[in-house]
């Protein structure tokens, strides 16, 4: 699988509610996985690799931290709190943001070599299914709860250019 870049219209649609948790949805996910880890990045939606559906997949491990530091020269330590192993959320919503929020430069994988800054909620709660169907929720602060919401958002056909007007 391979990443897609802005302006790619995919990236502008609300990804569709999956309701298969079959063969094709794993093979999406572990596509998604290996394309993630191949450009070092701590998240990934499915539209972003061309497929409009309700998939987030965010993992944080102190390497890719690293990786992308030199890449960028933003450093996410401040906000590096804990390891993320890999999660992988089916039809994610956001059930709870905190009232408060910090603003960080993120990049993104679709829209190499800019940096925006963007507040984000310090914490969050995401109802979600995994990819056997079952339901799941997870609690997020930090750098977590940062890359959740910036993968709901692509979902949603959010990008976070458009966060330039809004900061």
């Amino acid at each position: 699988m391979e990443i897609i870049t802005y302006p790619n219209k995919v990236l502008r649609q609300r990804a569709e509610k999956i309701t298969e948790f079959d063969a094709a949805l794993r093979k999406l996910t572990q596509g998604m996985l290996k394309a993630m880890h191949e450009a070092d990045g701590i998240g990934l939606a499915a539209n972003q690799v061309g497929v409009a559906k309700r998939v987030i997949i965010v993992e944080i491990k102190p390497k890719t931290i690293a990786n992308r530091a030199k890449k960028t020269g933003t450093n996410y330590a401040s906000e590096f709190d804990k390891i993320v192993p890999t999660q992988i959320l089916v039809n994610p919503v956001i059930t709870f943001a905190s009232k408060t929020k910090t603003a960080a430069k993120e990049g993104c994988l679709s829209i190499p070599s800019i940096e925006v800054p963007v507040a984000r909620s310090v914490a969050v709660r995401v109802a979600a299914q995994n990819v056997s169907g079952k339901p799941i929720s997870i609690k997020a602060k930090g750098l977590f709860a940062r890359a959740l919401q910036h993968e709901i958002d692509h979902i949603n056909g959010v990008l976070i250019i458009d966060y330039l007007s809004k900061n």
